[in-house]
């Protein structure tokens, strides 16, 4: 039997890198609103894609 040392176990990690609508194609400006929103909504707030 072979007796080598293993490593011992490390758990992943989670790291948070920013928003996701910030990181993801949801984060990118287009000209079409994604959805309906409340007038006053901030700028911000809303999501934009590509029309169709």
């Amino acid at each position: 039997m072979d007796n080598k040392k293993s490593k011992s176990y490390e758990p992943p990690r989670l790291s948070e890198l920013g928003r996701v609508e910030d990181i993801t194609a949801a984060g990118q400006n287009g000209y079409c609103l994604d959805d309906s929103f409340q007038a006053g909504t901030p700028f911000d707030d809303l999501t934009f894609s590509v029309c169709s």
